[in-house]
């Protein structure tokens, strides 16, 4: 088991809506690192007060998989690929596990539902970019229908960590009367969302995969910028009012680390020199709301 915490982010009580309503940390032990977002804590608690009060939330419980990311999802699809020689597939083997390996520095300041989903949907365009480099049109496809899958897999991860937190938080608080009672109906309106599929962190999930199908593009470069602007532009909407300097600021880290994050992969191998991003572009996005 891990001890990490879950830790809400400070930014979020700037506003008077926030302030007095839940204390500024609340800890899950046994949990993955997560920080409940803007969207996630107005499920919680929207203009509800609860003076001198403090939201607990107990404990979830992980298991620590054994197996990696390459064992679970294309162990199987290289061990039973036939059509290519052995040098190739130790090759792809290895392109793959690299397009896979953990960036821990990426979510060493916390989690919210848009950087994971992100870094998830980036890793489907590097193993999109690996899927370029099989000549094989049979295996390519094959590839990909893997690929799909892992990256839905990932995805369905990253909303199943808001859905245990809303369970835990309503579980707890579902036969109290008062405040807590209403934060308790907030968590489980925010768990039906999920079950129908229209949650924000599926809806955003949509709108960040349509980003990176874009295709009427210059170059390389010029789709990864439009991506980042959207992303940016997306959260901006999200935010609304509450949208500050300090929010931009945020987004921009995570659009910096996710593109330092693209060019240590594609840096490792000369076939994809041409897919390096440069590291002074600034994305502006529309101020009107």
């Amino acid at each position: 088991m891990l001890k990490n915490h879950v830790s809400f982010h400070k930014s979020l009580f700037q506003s008077n809506l926030f302030k007095n309503t839940v204390p500024r940390e609340t800890t899950i032990k046994n949990a993955s690192s997560i920080k409940l977002e803007k969207q996630l804590l107005s499920d919680v608690v929207d203009t509800i007060r609860i003076p001198n009060q403090k939201l607990t939330i107990n404990k979830i419980k992980t298991e620590q998989s054994k197996s990696t990311e390459f064992d679970k999802y294309f162990s199987s699809f290289f061990e039973n690929l036939e059509g290519i020689s052995k040098v190739e597939k130790d090759y792809l083997t290895n392109l793959v596990k690299e397009a896979l390996r953990q960036n821990d520095d990426y979510f060493s300041k916390g989690w919210t539902s848009d950087i994971e989903s992100m870094y998830h949907l980036q890793t489907k365009e590097k193993l999109n970019l690996i899927a370029k480099n099989i000549p094989h049109s049979s295996v390519k496809n094959e590839f990909l229908a893997v690929v799909q899958d892992y990256t839905s897999a990932k995805l369905e991860q990253t909303v199943n960590k808001s859905l245990e937190t809303y369970e835990i938080i309503y579980n707890q608080h579902k036969e109290k009367k008062g405040s807590y009672r209403n934060i308790a109906d907030r968590m489980l309106n925010a768990i039906n969302n999920i079950q129908e599929g229209k949650h924000f962190v599926q809806n955003e999930q949509n709108l960040y995969s349509h980003l990176f199908l874009k295709s009427n593009v210059i170059s390389f470069q010029h789709k990864y910028e439009e991506v980042m602007k959207g992303y940016k532009q997306i959260q901006k909407n999200q935010f609304g009012e509450s949208w500050n300097e300090f929010s931009e600021m945020k987004v921009d880290d995570t659009i910096r680390m996710l593109k330092e994050n693209w060019n240590n992969f594609v840096n490792q191998f000369e076939a994809f020199s041409a897919y390096r991003l440069s590291s002074n572009t600034h994305y502006n996005v529309d101020m009107k709301i």
